[in-house]
């Protein structure tokens, strides 16, 4: 391959200091889409229990509100969830960006002067603005 052409391992070594960050995210994935699939096993729950001929009215309702209650605490922690695992993801991802546009940056001040006189400045900035986004 050329080098020009991105390469997976190049990437990941990019990421490679963000990765604690990325696991707390993933954690935070895996238990925001938890909640979601937990949501109709508990309303099963409760359906459940308002179909139950054995139980009295007042348990009944009783026992659909806890289950309602659990529902909408389940619920509000998948969305915190959610909102905890891209927010860390933007964070890392926007730190990702900052190393790549550092080493480019750096990389563009390694050149020869010769390579000036060829590449006008603003074609070199334009370059570094848009190939790192």
């Amino acid at each position: 391959l050329p080098s020009s052409q991105p390469s997976i391992p190049k990437l990941l070594g990019l990421a490679r200091p963000e990765s604690v960050a990325l696991a707390i995210a993933l954690v935070f994935m895996v238990a925001g889409e938890a909640s979601g699939l937990i949501t109709p096993l508990l309303v099963a729950r409760a359906y459940d229990s308002l179909v139950d001929p054995d139980l009295p009215n007042e348990e009944r309702m009783a026992e659909i509100s806890r289950i309602m209650a659990i529902v909408l605490i389940v619920h509000a922690a998948g969305m915190l969830c959610s909102f905890i695992r891209s927010s860390i993801m933007a964070i890392a991802g926007e730190r990702i960006v900052a190393r790549l546009r550092n080493n480019l940056f750096s990389s563009i001040l390694k050149q020869e002067i010769a390579f000036f006189d060829s590449h006008k400045s603003g074609e070199l900035v334009s370059r570094l603005e848009s190939d790192t986004t």
